[in-house]
């Protein structure tokens, strides 16, 4: 499902990771209510400006020229927010454990220490 985010942003996976979480912020931490009330205003004054247009045109000319600038004005806003992506990948890493058996004579000599100052002090 991710893998067309991917081709888009022209970003690559190591082999063996997937996505498994992605958000869309807006640089300055921007709440998306605010984007939605000022594409709604822009959408409002469009669609003002275009009713009180001297000249008479047609209402499909009219909604043609209000789709064209609505887009323009979504792109531009789109700019100035400065949308940000933020992918988070999940990878399965296979470490080796390695394993060290000491069974030399060394190893079987008795600690000394028997005081308690002294089995703190070691410990």
């Amino acid at each position: 499902m991710n893998d067309w985010i991917l081709k888009l942003t022209g970003k690559t996976v190591d082999a063996g990771s997937e996505i498994v979480g992605s958000q869309l912020e807006f640089h300055g931490n921007v709440e998306w209510g605010w984007v939605v009330l000022l594409a709604f205003a822009f959408a409002v004054i469009l669609w003002i400006s275009y009713r009180w247009l001297p000249v008479e045109l047609s209402g499909r000319r009219k909604a043609v020229l209000v789709v064209l600038r609505a887009t323009f004005l979504a792109l531009l806003l789109g700019i100035l927010l400065g949308p940000v992506l933020s992918l988070e990948l999940s990878r399965k890493v296979r470490q080796t454990l390695l394993v060290l058996i000491d069974n030399r004579q060394s190893m079987s000599i008795a600690d000394p220490r028997v005081t308690p100052d002294d089995v703190k002090r070691a410990a």
